[in-house]
Order: structure tokens, then sequence, then C-alpha cells
């Protein structure tokens, strides 16, 4: 059954896009308030959450973190003015790190139709356990069919959701691939520097796993 104060239904902006590209989908109509938990709930029934941002809006961005962190599903974050796009170009913001490797799992289907698709390693943010991880993922994906370009960038001391969503902006990509780092901290949620930089000012589409 619906949880209290939501609706679901297959919507009228969606459905024929959705139809079309055979996908099955439901929309949530929530309060405000309620949104986050009650796509969580559902969530666990669908292959991939898409959400909406807006800049500076707390319940969208609480939202948000619900479905990545709580769901088990991967998400894909919009900006809310953003008209919809083909994702022909895909960047991959690599670090080695599970939730890394979880993200990019997900978005095989993405990576397997881009056009391009390229990994993207921040080398002056934290240390590598190897000089160029990225070259052990091109190798990955080659084996799934992916041709995969590599760039080696630097914050320079901006923070790191910045730093990734500036290049891939100065680099015409369609959606970001990036893993979502969080954890429980004395019954806080703390939630890593490039997750909170992307909740806060989102630029372009990104698909986040934990």
């Amino acid at each position: 059954m619906p949880l209290p104060r939501c609706s679901l239904g297959d919507g009228d902006g969606t459905s024929a896009w959705t139809q079309r590209h055979q996908l099955l989908h439901t929309e949530v109509d929530c309060a405000l308030g309620a949104f986050g938990n009650a796509t969580e709930t559902y969530s666990g029934y669908y292959d991939l959450i898409v959400t909406a941002l807006s800049a500076n809006d707390a319940t969208m961005a609480a939202t948000a973190e619900t479905v990545v962190f709580g769901s088990g599903r991967p998400a894909l974050l919009v900006p809310q003015d953003l008209p919809p796009s083909h994702y022909q170009s895909i960047m991959i913001a690599w670090d080695g790190s599970r939730v890394a490797a979880r993200a990019v799992a997900d978005a095989r289907d993405f990576l397997r139709l881009a056009k391009t698709v390229s990994i993207v390693v921040v080398t002056d943010e934290k240390m590598m356990l190897m000089d160029n991880p990225g070259l052990k993922l091109v190798d990955y994906l080659r084996s799934h069919d992916v041709d995969a370009t590599i760039a080696l960038v630097q914050s320079r001391q901006r923070p790191i959701g910045r730093t990734l969503q500036d290049h891939a902006l100065e680099n015409n990509v369609d959606m970001m691939v990036m893993g979502a780092f969080g954890h429980s901290r004395m019954r806080d949620f703390v939630i890593g520097g490039a997750t909170t930089g992307i909740f806060r000012d989102l630029k372009l589409p990104v698909l986040l796993s934990h």
C-alpha cells in the first residue's frame, strides 16, 4: 500500500517517453517531508532512481541524500531545469574506491551506449594506491566492449565536487558517474566532500552509487 500522504502513478509528463523506450516506471507524489522515505521504500523494485535537484533547495537535497544512501539502487541526479539528454558523452570520476567501482558497474548500460567515455582521476586530492588507477579501469571497461580515455586533473585547492563538474562542463560531458561516499559517525551521517559538492551545486546529470 502507498505510504501515508503519498500516491503512486505513471504520471503525465514522462509516460509517453518511458513507453517508447519500454521502461517500467512509477512517479511518487508526496507531501513535503514524506517524499524521501517513500522513494526509498519503493526504489528497491526498480533499476534506477531519477530525481531532480535545484540549487539551494533543501528538500530536494534531503530527498536525494535519502535515495542515494538508503535505497540500495543507483540514483541519477538531474538539474531541475535541464532538458532530457541521450548521454552520449560520459565521464567517470575514478579513485579506485569501492563506491566508485559500484558506480561503474551500475552505469554499465549507459557506458555501452555512449559515444565517448572518459575516466578522470584527480591527482592531488588524496593518496592513491597506484600511480594511475585509471589504467586498470580502461582494461576492465574494454573487457565489456567500452573504450575509454584517461584524463589526470588537479583540484588546485578547489572543492573536489567543483573540480569534477568544471572539468565535465569544459569537455561537454552529458553525464558524470561517481561513487557516493558517506558513513555514520556518532549518530550523524557524514557525507564525503565530492558528494556534498554535488548535492549542493549540481551542474550536470550525475549518476551516484553507494
